[in-house]
């Protein structure tokens, strides 16, 4: 079923009156997409299929009205369709007698942005990146990934896709499996583009995933690079659907990879077009990774408010999926009934740092028993909660954490932090700031408001 049509061809007509129209068997010789395609979008009609989703050479189209000879209208309707196939038909044969190869090629004469470059010039760079990344996770499947990046814009220029946008990417699919290419090929070629909207499904094979992100990182490194940032109002390049799909496919997939290394290596490869220091690139689009993050996780409707994400999110978002963890085990942390109390006793310790105290802490210094607890039991926490997560047990690292408030409690009380003696002070003052690190290992608990 098309929906889409159907809700537009619903608003339409007033009186529909369904007439059925015949094409001959030839046609079908079409890829389905580009049937279905050249049916729908000249001509607004409903391609139909058989029980197993074969097409048919039939159609439907809805009149507004009861024609006074049905086969006179439905010969005029098979007129007109069988013209825009045999256009399609034509392209179609026309685009087999080049390969994908040098159609490649022909990319070099096709500018992606003048301030950019051409589109051959940015495949040469997402496939180094893509490859990179088959390097980093599936190592054996970076042949087909690097054949696949090189092939996956190469139906850009073909006649089909010049006269049917939408197919990109569905006809680069077709025109790999006629000319042999591995189906992993194939298939990545079609999925580097998903997700192709809001909500859309991600790619289902590992090679479509890593050119997909790559393809991407490119695009966000190069705009940011240059200049063409998104606005309030318009986003020409589609930047933050490009950073959500990069999200969802890490998320979904799922996927360890570093978002500092990709981003770092797509603006090296972009070196000789940036118009800033690559550094403060590479901080604006970190931060607007960040920015989209936040606002994926807040629309994922478990219970995750603006303040508790984005505390967890100031550690960092290099490794996605561990970020996404953090922030889900945080999220279920704050439930807890005496979380409160806990993030009060966090807070005390970071607020009465006011410079960090890097010297070690000398235990020979201690004048009341309550450093010396709080110095044992750090110590516990901090082997503890490092081999948690080592195992990206952030549940697990918070439970080892939150056992430290007694003694965090009883060092305020019974301890003067600022104390005369210079050497007695800083001592305490690097005995909490090796506990505030310790919690700010998974987040920023200054940022989480409490009652």
């Amino acid at each position: 079923a098309d929906d889409e049509l159907l809700d537009e061809v619903t608003q339409l007509v007033e009186f529909p009156q369904p007439l059925v129209g015949r094409f001959e068997d030839k046609y079908l010789e079409l890829p389905p997409e580009l049937l279905i395609t050249v049916i729908k979008k000249h001509q607004r009609y409903f391609a139909l299929t058989d029980r197993a989703g074969v097409l048919l050479p039939y159609f439907v189209t809805i009149s507004n009205t009861v024609p006074r000879d049905f086969a006179l209208v439905e010969a005029g309707n098979a007129r007109v369709v069988r013209a825009r196939l045999e256009d399609a038909r034509f392209y179609y044969r026309e685009d087999q007698k080049v390969t994908l190869d040098d159609r490649a090629e022909q990319l070099k004469g096709v500018v992606f942005h003048s301030k950019i470059g051409t589109s051959y010039e940015k495949m040469e760079r997402f496939s180094e990146l893509a490859v990179m990344l088959a390097e980093r996770v599936a190592p054996e499947r970076a042949p087909e990934v690097r054949r696949a990046a090189l092939l996956c814009k190469a139906d850009l220029v073909s006649g089909v896709v010049s006269e049917f946008p939408e197919l990109q990417g569905i006809m680069g699919r077709t025109y790999a499996r006629l000319q042999g290419e591995p189906e992993a090929v194939a298939e990545a070629i079609y999925e580097h583009y998903l997700p192709n909207r809001s909500g859309g499904p991600v790619p289902s094979r590992i090679e479509g995933s890593l050119i997909s992100i790559a393809d991407k990182i490119d695009t966000i490194a190069a705009c940011f690079g240059v200049g063409l940032l998104p606005t309030g109002t318009a986003d020409p390049f589609a930047l933050r659907r490009q950073t959500l799909g990069i999200i969802r496919i890490v998320l979904e997939t799922p996927l360890r990879i570093s978002l500092g290394e990709i981003m770092g290596r797509a603006l090296a490869l972009l070196s000789s077009k940036l118009t800033q220091p690559a550094e403060n690139v590479k901080r604006d689009i970190t931060a607007f990774f960040e920015g989209r993050l936040h606002h994926y996780l807040a629309t994922l409707g478990a219970g995750a408010s603006s303040d508790v994400i984005e505390a967890a999110l100031s550690v960092g978002i290099d490794d996605l999926l561990e970020a996404v963890q953090r922030t889900q085990a945080l999220v279920s942390f704050t439930a807890r009934p005496d979380f409160g109390a806990l993030a009060a006793a966090v807070k005390r310790v970071a607020n009465i740092i006011k410079e960090p105290e890097t010297a070690p802490v000398d235990d020979s210094l201690f004048k009341n028993p309550a450093e010396g607890i709080l110095f044992d039991e750090l110590a516990k926490a901090e082997a503890e909660v490092g081999s948690r997560l080592a195992r990206s047990d952030f549940a697990g690292a918070l439970e080892s954490m939150a056992r430290l408030k007694p003694m965090i409690d009883s060092f305020f009380d019974s301890v003067l932090v600022m104390d005369k003696d210079d050497s007695v002070r800083r001592n305490r003052l690097a005995l909490l700031t090796r506990t505030r690190d310790l919690f700010a290992r998974v987040a920023d608990f200054r940022k989480i408001q409490t009652p």
